[in-house]
């Protein structure tokens, strides 16, 4: 109770009133809590303050959809983040059932997860040994709440291809060759050796659906040069793990000058990222087009970017084919700095810096040789 003396017509405030929430609270239930005044001759005045228990909500989401391909008898590992979009602290479980009964796994199969907390799990997929050629395997992970009566579930696809001979029809442009998988036999090395070294996004937590800036260091570490016109592919990817011949979200045609023995390089593009956390990669040299032993370390690098605000992803995927080889990117004329982003966003074309070439994407070109 308090105590206050007031002159005719004052006034006084504030009054505060304060009411906790217990933490067993029932979700959905109401309190009511009634202020009163008095005055020595028996005036009263009311006033009643009404606090709510938000209603529980129970959701999740889990992304991204994933492809890849591989040789039979090959593994193929796949990263999906898991949230937690509901306002209650929940257990969830995974599991995977593949539509070509392939050997397949999820890790880990429960997590604990707090409201707009995210966690990452990974699929796994085996591709027999005894695999048709071209066969594609889509393996389904789902996301589901423990509780029955709180039952939500998500879903996401891991697309699988085992690799076999080049389609009837398909068309392939010398020097590319287009074959099962990459490899490097036993004990070779070629002296070339493409390593991704650093990913910045500037800002380093961008608001949704503003532009960052992302920036791309590449290195050769080996102790030989590209051979001149062995030009490249360089592609940055959000939410989706780097596989060969995968197209990013953000592609640079590379020239193989940028980067000579013990050389680095940097690139950098624009993207607008939605709202939440984000996996991102980097793969140097997607369609191995470079000759070099060895290449498992092409895509070793990935960040996490947690992007504020309620803005979505605008950017438009590059119009590609997966799975197919690109054409060769076009050689610099006489500078090792002139690299061209390929390819732009329809009807955004790439406008290049001065003395820059760039030739139809339709038009195949060919790598000059030495």
């Amino acid at each position: 109770m308090t105590l206050t003396f007031l002159a005719t017509g004052a006034s006084f405030t504030p009054v505060t009133v304060t009411v906790t929430i217990p933490a067993n609270a029932l979700r959905g239930s109401q309190d009511v809590t009634t202020v009163a005044a008095n005055d020595v001759l028996g005036a009263t005045g009311i006033v009643i303050n009404t606090t709510s228990v938000l209603p529980a909500v129970y959701n999740v989401s889990i992304t991204p959809n994933n492809t890849g391909s591989g040789a039979p008898g090959e593994t193929r590992v796949y990263t999906h983040t898991v949230t937690n979009t509901g306002n209650v602290t929940e257990t969830f479980t995974l599991s995977t059932v593949s539509n070509q009964g392939w050997p397949n796994s999820v890790t880990p199969n429960t997590i604990i997860l707090t409201p707009n907390q995210s966690d990452t799990v990974t699929v796994t997929v085996t591709i027999p040994v005894n695999a048709v050629a071209n066969t594609t395997d889509v393996t389904t992970v789902t996301v589901s709440t423990t509780t029955p009566e709180t039952a939500v579930t998500a879903s996401a696809t891991d697309t699988t291809m085992a690799a076999g001979e080049v389609p009837e029809g398909a068309t392939i442009y010398l020097p590319i060759i287009f074959k099962q998988q990459p490899w490097c036999p036993p004990g070779v090395n070629t002296g070339v050796d493409l390593v991704v070294t650093g990913i910045t996004v500037e800002p380093s937590a961008p608001v949704a659906g503003q532009a960052a800036t992302v920036s791309i260091t590449i290195r050769n570490q080996g102790t030989v040069a590209v051979t001149y016109g062995n030009n490249f592919y360089l592609d940055f990817y959000v939410d989706r793990t780097p596989t060969y011949l995968l197209v990013g979200d953000l592609v640079w045609g590379v020239q193989a000058a940028d980067v000579g023995a013990g050389e680095s390089a940097t690139f950098t593009g624009s993207f607008v990222f939605g709202s939440g956390s984000h996996q991102v990669w980097a793969q140097v040299d997607t369609d191995n087009t470079v000759n070099e032993c060895p290449f498992e370390n092409n895509n070793v690098l990935d960040i996490t970017i947690n992007a504020t605000g309620m803005g979505v992803n605008q950017n438009v995927q590059p119009d590609i084919p997966e799975n197919l080889p690109r054409y060769t990117p076009t050689p610099g004329f006489g500078s090792s700095s002139m690299v061209i982003p390929i390819p732009a966003p329809p009807g955004n074309p790439v406008v290049p810096p001065p003395g820059v070439f760039i030739l139809p994407t339709a038009t195949p070109v060919p790598t000059p040789q030495p």
